[in-house]
């Protein structure tokens, strides 16, 4: 069975594996570079058309610093700062030595050469963004290995890289740093129960403070520090011998969480103003998107949908058998990497918006849970067998290999349609070849892939030059966001493009959003259909419509 380790206050932890250190290490090199060719898979993705990203969020604040030298992004949306400035640094670079910009002092040309060229930009931004997705597989291994061990870490990370989420939408988007920062504090927080000092609670608390600036919805990483600060004080009324300081520690872990989050992102306390306006934006601070009803529906769908249908079923009972043996072994790393699970779900539920990448941070948390319910299949199944020359380890991997067929198909059948135009390019390019010259339309973000030679005339608000139709257009996140259809009749727009992730949605909800589902229930009812871009095995993307309304 192997070795029995105690570890600081009672937290029992089994290896049984006794893996070699160079074979665990040529595993994980195997799953990371795994990892890395399912990211970089299709990465040129609908180019030259920059599709379903919002530039606005990430792109363009790190265009502007890279080309002013101001670092104030303007949107905090996220706020993304992990993203934002790393960014604004490969995109200084890539101008200097694409372009022939300057080296040492921002250059007002980076901006011209990104219009007339993004593509060089966004791929920068997409290489970034894979880089965090391998590297958030790296600390779920490192991270999984603290709370469970060996075999149950690599399986972990080994499911981690094949599920067919939204960090690999081959875009510009926080989520994979999300994960890597997470579960870089997850990490850090284990390593703390394991040998706690100041030292180590700096760093788990700065840790969280960066998770923060990249996604303000990580906020519950602190009540896994809280957690552990819990079992200190716990631990030291039960040995009053210890003379440690465990008061000034845990206050010293806690005050880091803000000044990393105000060292990475200094300017959502001295653009205090943009900060409000930014989490009314999304909701943050927006009390009409909450209520039980929605917090139910939400977390139903997240379990009962997004999570068997990324995992699949059987990994799905695997994690089921890993829970169970947590709750039953009671060890309290893998206690406390649950608790990021069991805190972070009610934040997401309570939300009026409904997302399957919001859960993106928290699935190595069942990627581990499913690694040891595999762990424990391999132990059982041998002891009843005695299959000769099969060990433990190798018939979890076998089980893993087994397990992780079903996601690896969608895996692949996702990047099949990477390899092929969406139907935002197909509708992008029905509308520039089919609507008269000079038409004014308006679209939502997630429906025309935005035109590859345009004149901003405001936010959102551009004079279309492909194919010189002198298009006017305008777009946002949902066409009910400025006012009704008369509003955009009034303003002289006639063409209307919308999709099914919102037309299909809020007419059948008008309890929970009366102002979306008059919009579009008014829209369908006066609206003539043009054209209907639907999504088959090779163009991914939603249903898209064009109407027009006279």
């Amino acid at each position: 069975m192997g070795t029995v380790g105690i570890a600081p206050y009672g937290d029992v932890r089994v290896d049984g594996s006794k893996m070699n250190a160079g074979r665990e290490r040529a595993s994980l090199v195997a799953i990371l570079v795994v990892a890395a060719a399912v990211h970089l898979w299709a990465i040129r993705r609908d180019f030259p058309y920059i599709t379903a990203e919002d530039p606005t969020l990430l792109v363009n604040p790190a265009v502007r610093i890279a080309a002013s030298g101001d670092l104030n992004p303007r949107r905090f949306v996220h706020p993304g700062s992990t993203m934002i400035y790393p960014l604004a640094m490969a995109f200084h670079t890539w101008n200097a030595t694409a372009h022939g910009g300057t080296w040492l002092r921002p250059d007002a040309s980076l901006k011209r050469n990104f219009e007339t060229d993004p593509q060089g930009f966004y791929l920068l931004g997409r290489l970034l963004a894979a880089l965090y997705g391998v590297l958030g597989v790296a600390m779920v291994y490192l991270a999984g290995r603290l709370a469970f061990g060996t075999t149950p870490a690599l399986l972990g990370a080994w499911f981690m890289a094949l599920y067919p989420t939204e960090l690999l939408l081959k875009q510009v988007r926080t989520e994979p740093a999300a994960l890597f920062f997470a579960w870089m504090a997850m990490w850090a927080i284990l390593r703390l129960h394991d040998r706690p000092s100041r030292r180590r609670q700096v760093l788990a608390g700065a840790a969280i403070g960066v998770a923060i600036a990249t996604k303000y919805y990580l906020l519950p990483l602190v009540g896994v520090l809280v957690a552990v600060d819990v079992l200190l004080w716990w631990h030291r009324e039960k040995a009053p011998r210890d003379n440690r300081p465990v008061g000034s520690m845990v206050a010293a872990g806690l005050i880091a969480i803000p000044v990393a989050f105000a060292l990475t992102t200094p300017y959502a306390l001295l653009d205090f103003d943009t900060l409000q306006k930014n989490l009314v934006l999304i909701g943050v601070s927006d009390a009409e998107t909450r209520s039980p009803a929605v917090a139910l529906r939400n977390l139903r769908g997240y379990l009962a949908d997004v999570v068997p249908r990324t995992m699949s079923w059987p990994q799905v009972l695997a994690a089921g058998l890993g829970l169970a043996l947590v709750v039953r072994n009671r060890q309290p790393k893998q206690w406390l990497t649950v608790s990021f699970l069991v805190v972070f779900l009610p934040q997401l539920a309570w939300h009026a918006w409904y997302f399957a990448r919001w859960l993106i941070p928290v699935f190595p948390v069942l990627a581990l849970l499913a690694g040891r319910g595999v762990e424990a299949t391999a132990e059982a199944l041998l002891r009843r067998l005695g299959t000769a020359g099969l060990t433990p380890r190798r018939a979890a991997a076998a089980i893993a290999l087994v397990l992780a067929v079903q996601p690896a198909r969608a895996l692949v059948a996702m990047h099949r349609m990477y390899a092929h135009p969406t139907t935002y390019v197909l509708a992008r390019q029905w509308v520039e070849t089919n609507l008269p010259p000079g038409s004014r339309l308006v679209y939502e973000w997630e429906t025309l892939a935005p035109p590859l030679r345009a004149q901003a005339l405001g936010p959102g608000f551009s004079v279309n030059r492909s194919n010189d139709k002198a298009l006017v257009e305008l777009s946002m996140s949902k066409l009910s966001v400025r006012g009704s259809v008369e509003y955009y009749l009034r303003n002289g727009y006639r063409y209307f493009v919308t999709s099914s992730l919102m037309y299909a949605v809020y007419p059948n909800d008008p309890e929970h959003y009366p102002q979306q589902a008059a919009f579009y229930r008014d829209l369908l009812r006066r609206g003539q259909l043009l054209h209907q871009v639907t999504a088959s095995a090779v163009n991914g993307g939603p249903e898209i419509r064009i109407y027009e309304v006279r």
